[in-house]
């Protein structure tokens, strides 16, 4: 088994700054400003951006160098895993590049991520259309999918299946390099399976929201690690109420009847389980969990200070906001 002692004490000191539901409802009397300047960044920065873009980006380069610092003390095996964990910011670089030059704007968002990505500044500033960024993904994984879907895309500016594609083949190579990692079942439980409840909740909004048959679903979500007879049955239900009832039950979600019920109880339901393992040193559980944890607590971010902006009420607010593993913490 690798060994992770380097990184655990990095993890616990990052977790306590993410905030949950009972933390964000005891500063909503405050002023924009100073509900701004609450957020600490963990290498002791604060948050004085403009705009929520700004604040967005800040958040997420912050994880990014996280990760990357993480890798410098991790064996081989693991680094890889987390190499190809980053590419999820390589594609939002891609994606909205490409969104871009359809839409002929500015573009709102890059990350930078360090030596062993190709789509991020400043390799890609003066591009100036779809064909020139064709032949920059020459030798990428992206090019055959580019080479696909742009001739379309240029037409419709439709990009969420060029999207749905391009995560699809993320996950194909996170899960190989998982199963090469010699901690298949710690990554398994852990990262793969907060993927999946993402996942998962993608196909209920398609489903019930979107009304697509089973096999208009599995054109965009095709299984990849899930079991197939499993995403099958999920997407043969008739009704939201069954489609839950088919969850695991160790998520507890009870009887629910909408989506944006769903959407908060499922990730909360999960932020709650992966706490337990972030506390796991022992394996690479609770890097796995981490991972997790930390999207759904910088979600919690971006909703509250969008909704501080436009000076929401809590009560309008409060059912986006998921809670923590630990209010002590979260």
């Amino acid at each position: 088994m690798a060994y992770h002692g380097a990184t655990y004490p990095k993890i616990l000191r990052w977790l306590s700054f993410f905030e949950g539901k009972t933390s964000l409802e005891a500063k909503w009397g405050f002023s924009f400003e100073e509900f701004l300047q609450s957020f600490e960044l963990p290498k002791g920065g604060r948050i004085t951006h403009e705009t929520i873009l700004d604040v967005e980006k800040a958040i997420h380069q912050e994880k990014i160098r996280l990760i990357r610092s993480l890798m410098r003390y991790e064996s081989k095996k693991t680094q890889r895993v987390l190499q190809v964990y980053l590419r999820r910011y390589e594609i939002k670089n891609l994606v909205n590049l490409v969104l871009s030059l359809v839409y002929h704007r500015p573009v709102t968002m890059l990350y930078e991520l360090g030596q062993g990505y190709r789509v991020q500044p400043p390799f890609i500033n003066e591009i100036k259309d779809l064909k020139e960024l064709q032949s920059f993904l020459l030798h990428t994984p992206y090019y055959r999918l580019a080479q696909d879907a742009f001739p379309e895309l240029e037409k419709t500016g439709e990009s969420f299946g060029f999207e749905v594609r391009l995560y699809e083949l993320f996950l194909e190579e996170l899960v190989m390099v998982i199963r090469q990692s010699g901690e298949w079942v710690a990554w398994r439980d852990t990262l793969l399976f907060g993927l999946e409840m993402e996942r998962v909740l993608f196909v209920a909004r398609m489903k019930f929201g979107y009304h697509r048959t089973a096999e208009e679903v599995l054109a965009y979500f095709p299984p990849v690690f899930e079991k197939r007879t499993y995403w099958r049955r999920l997407l043969n239900t008739t009704s939201l109420s069954e489609f839950v009832r088919l969850l695991p039950h160790y998520l507890r979600v009870e009887e629910v009847n909408d989506l944006q019920t769903l959407a908060r109880l499922l990730p909360e339901r999960v932020v709650s389980l992966l706490w337990r393992e972030a506390r796991k040193s022992g394996s690479a559980r609770f890097l796995g969990a981490f991972l997790v944890i930390q999207e759904t607590m910088i979600q919690n971010w971006q909703i509250a200070l969008e909704a501080k902006r436009y000076k929401l009420p809590w009560e309008k607010v409060s059912g986006l906001m998921v809670e923590g593993g630990s209010h002590a913490v979260f």
